[in-house]
């Protein structure tokens, strides 16, 4: 009888403990090594492939610890809502223990993108999202960068019949232009080739701090003394990186200081000139925001690019469709115009697929959790970290029929999925506060430049290359092709149609 008594105390007082905790558990996630805790498990293979299939044993949400920081990993459409639109506030803050990433990409937090949240940052989102971040707004630059382009291409093309174009670099060098063009009046590339130079170095230094930041550098997550005696240390190569982007962003604002005020009408000028007025906008933190936007505008519309016309050249039933559709549009003695675009959902559907099957940074840039909260149950302790698997929540096969095939169709079929960040099913950009506030301009972007691309050109392989290999990356903080792409142009419309201005 003692005995039974005492078995039902223990198991009365162990089922009041699990009640009463059952809202303060952790999410699941495998075991951790002592010290190292998960980041072992990065080791083998791209970190949101890794994650993506960690996922699918443990749960679209699941807590994990690389070295001393806690993380947790969002994985599904429904629990990104929770996180990202339920509990915005709670997890609008970047994390402080980014060290590599702030040095690289935003000069230690003196940005908007690594901006604690707060009335510093609000401010400078609002001055992007107004003066800059507005589809309409340098509508006549994008227009000239796309018809710069396309005449290249068909220069190319006569020049040297049935041979590869290196698109990559044709594409980094149509984002930079425009983004130069809209910051700064400067443009880089396919003209004067004085600065040229000078451009390419800053685009080399921009994909090697994407692809150092986008590591999961272990100093970011270990104690120094212990990464140090690892002989782990990457310090003096981020240095390296973070002075020579501080001297190419420090020269273009010294040029326009040294301009008159009437002459600097673009998004550098303004932020000059509103410096006396906002207190906001000191030199570091201007010259932190002409690198996020220098570098993100540049980098993810670029690949996005990339990818789309991969795949499209990958289904020729698909690039047939669209060229087709285009040509119902805009007829043949024309190039698309962006008021054309509303007229393609096929275009549309076909940039939305893309994105879906590869957003440019397939993890989100991280969060912080600002306090302890309850979110689905469980209990996400403060300053636990937030990251988003953009790449899984695009394949998850709970919301994607045949989620690994390339059919722009579905964005026909089912016109209320958006990538914008409104419907979280796919979201390339982010959700909630800290999504792209560049969201139009990036659509602007690839609406007009693959639109014209496969209006004006058929596109081949090499005769030795069967299909663009898209199963293949290579990981940083965007995720491209690992082998670029490269394909032969044959013009479809008149040359000089393309070349008028």
């Amino acid at each position: 009888m003692e005995v039974f008594l005492l078995l039902l105390v223990v198991i009365t007082f162990g089922f009041f403990l699990r009640t009463r905790n059952r809202n303060n558990i952790l999410p699941p996630g495998p075991l951790a090594i002592p010290f190292v805790g998960h980041l072992h498990l990065l080791l083998k293979g791209h970190p949101h492939v890794v994650l993506k299939a960690l996922a699918e044993k443990y749960g679209p949400v699941m807590f994990l610890r690389f070295g001393v920081v806690p993380i947790v990993v969002v994985s599904s459409s429904q629990s990104a809502v929770e996180f990202l639109k339920v509990q915005d506030k709670v997890f609008t803050s970047r994390p402080r223990f980014l060290s590599a990433g702030r040095l690289l990409l935003g000069f230690d937090g003196e940005d908007m993108v690594f901006a604690p949240y707060g009335m510093r940052w609000k401010q400078l989102r609002r001055l992007c999202t107004t003066k800059l971040f507005t589809a309409r707004n340098f509508a006549d630059v994008r227009m000239s960068e796309v018809r710069s382009l396309v005449r290249a291409i068909q220069a190319f093309g006569e020049a040297s019949p049935n041979s590869a174009l290196d698109l990559r670099t044709k594409f980094k060098h149509l984002t930079f232009n425009i983004i130069t063009r809209m910051l700064m009046s400067k443009r880089y590339f396919e003209g004067d080739t004085a600065d040229s130079k000078e451009a390419e170095e800053f685009i080399y230094l921009m994909e090697e701090s994407f692809s150092l930041a986008g590591a999961f550098p272990v100093s970011d997550y270990l104690p120094y003394s212990f990464v140090k005696w690892l002989n782990m240390n990457q310090d003096d190569r981020i240095k390296t990186l973070s002075v020579r982007s501080r001297q190419f962003v420090d020269k273009i604002i010294t040029e326009h200081e040294l301009r008159s005020p009437t002459c600097s009408d673009d998004f550098l000028g303004l932020l000059l000139k509103l410096r006396s007025t906002e207190d906001v906008l000191q030199r570091n933190t201007i010259r932190g925001l002409m690198i996020n936007l220098l570098q993100a505008a540049t980098d993810t519309s670029s690949v996005s690019l990339e990818w789309t016309l991969a795949e499209l050249i990958n289904h020729p039933a698909c690039m047939s469709m669209v060229q087709d559709e285009i040509a119902s549009v805009v007829g043949s003695n024309r190039m698309v115009e962006e008021r054309d675009i509303s007229k393609l959902p096929y275009l549309q559907a076909i940039v939305k697929e893309s994105l879906r099957l590869h957003p440019p940074g397939p993890l989100l840039l991280p969060r912080e959790c600002s306090k302890t909260c309850e979110v689905m149950g469980y209990k996400i302790p403060e300053a636990t970290t937030l990251m988003v698997n953009a790449y899984a929540i695009g394949r998850d096969p709970k919301v994607w029929k045949e989620p690994l095939k390339f059919k722009p169709e579905r964005f026909l079929d089912y016109s209320c999925f958006d990538v914008g960040g409104n419907n979280l099913d796919v979201i390339p950009f982010g959700a909630g506060s800290r999504a792209c506030p560049g969201i139009s301009i990036a659509f602007s972007i690839l609406h007009l430049a693959l639109a014209n691309l496969v209006h004006a050109f058929h596109w081949t392989l090499p005769a030795e290359v069967v299909h663009v290999d898209t199963s293949n990356e290579k990981y940083g903080l965007t995720v491209t092709l690992a082998k670029k792409l490269e394909a032969i142009p044959l013009c479809k419309i008149d040359t000089i149609v393309c070349g008028d201005e």
